[in-house]
């Protein structure tokens, strides 16, 4: 339930149920107290609570540890980084992307790995975007499109998002053709596999990234002489 009203965006009732499920849960059930500490570190970000937020996400690093789930661990540290972001705190979120590296590099699943890959390079870019590292902004991109586009059925919020940081990269070069190119590929990514989205569970958030998506690129096409495609993409 209370990821069912975390997806629909009700947020408050979201945490009342995580309270509930935290008060329910053993205390060594560390893997679970791992999840429910990190989805109410998000609940409480949305909120505009950030300190309780970093001390719930930090909360859920340390159940994640006594569960030896290094995958979570990996997880878990990346949303500290992330709050560090968004504060324009990029010495901090720097560490924090390196500790949630060396967690991830303990899983030992392939295929778990390559799933963190893509979400850690994510938070890379963004990370050195805002330290104004370009190049190696773009590295941690490359990285996500080698992976994706060998994919027979690539995730799309995952590949729309790698897109949309290109687009950042390059219009912060000035390379406004090529930033205008990643946008309208990364609108028919999101488009183009409706099956994805075949759970209620992932069509509420994806729906609210494809949302965003389409503003950024309408205020791009705006703002840059494109009109009728700023038209056509409202």
């Amino acid at each position: 339930l209370a990821n069912t009203h975390s997806f629909a965006g009700d947020s408050e009732t979201s945490l009342a149920m995580i309270y509930r499920s935290l008060h329910a849960t053993p205390p060594e059930e560390h893997l679970r107290l791992g999840q429910l500490f990190w989805l109410a570190g998000v609940q409480a970000y949305r909120m505009g609570f950030d300190r309780y937020a970093m001390s719930l996400s930090k909360q859920a690093v340390d159940e994640a540890v006594l569960a030896e789930n290094y995958g979570l661990v990996a997880f878990n540290i990346s949303s500290l980084a992330m709050i560090g972001v968004s504060h324009g705190e990029y010495t901090a979120a720097e560490q924090y992307l390196t500790q949630a590296r060396a967690a991830r590099d303990r899983v030992e699943s392939p295929g778990e790995r390559a799933i963190l890959d893509l979400t850690l390079n994510l938070l890379c870019s963004q990370v050195r975007l805002g330290m104004g590292r370009l190049d190696d902004a773009e590295q941690c991109l490359d990285r996500n499109l080698g992976f994706l586009t060998q994919q027979s059925k690539a995730a799309p919020d995952v590949f729309a998002q790698t897109l949309l940081q290109l687009a950042q990269l390059h219009s912060i070069r000035g390379q406004f053709e090529l930033a205008r190119q990643q946008l309208r590929q990364a609108t028919e990514v999101v488009e183009e596999d409706d099956e994805y989205l075949a759970t209620a569970a992932l069509r509420a958030p994806f729906e609210n990234q494809r949302r965003n998506l389409y503003e950024v690129a309408i205020s791009f096409e705006y703002d840059h002489n494109g009109i009728d495609t700023a038209w056509s993409y409202a």
